[in-house]
């Protein structure tokens, strides 16, 4: 029998849909890379004091419960909050990547400026992501 390399797949963000992309994408045997722009994962629930930077406030706390934002196979710990506070959630998405062994796929400090389709993309399928280093 002949194996054959996992199809390749650019997830663009870290944040909670990326996390969940890259995990779902494993699961049906595929091999993601997930750019981030930032140097942490989280999305805008990564706070940041930068005013050039999206992020949530300092004080912010989810509106829905945890039970309502986990992730259906992963639920929050106990000790969170009914309605977390981010920094909850930020804890929460790293053991979620740690967990299911996602963080390696995270190129941190990598913007995608660019998604292209190849030259042979009616033959293949391919694309071109082009990316700088932040």
């Amino acid at each position: 029998m002949i194996s054959r390399k996992p199809d390749r797949v650019a997830i663009i963000g870290a944040g909670v849909s990326g996390i969940a992309a890259a995990r779902q994408a494993i699961a049906y045997g595929f091999d993601p890379i997930v750019f981030e722009k930032s140097p942490n994962l989280g999305g805008i629930w990564n706070y940041s004091d930068d005013p050039d930077v999206r992020s949530v406030s300092f004080s912010t706390t989810s509106l829905s419960s945890k039970e309502l934002m986990a992730f259906s196979e992963f639920p929050p710990p106990e000790k969170f909050g009914i309605f977390m506070h981010h920094t909850e959630i930020m804890e929460y998405l790293n053991l979620y990547v740690d967990n299911f062994k996602v963080r390696h796929l995270i190129k941190f400090s990598t913007e995608v400026t660019a998604v292209n389709r190849a030259d042979d993309w009616k033959d293949s399928g391919h694309w071109i992501v082009t990316t700088k280093d932040g």
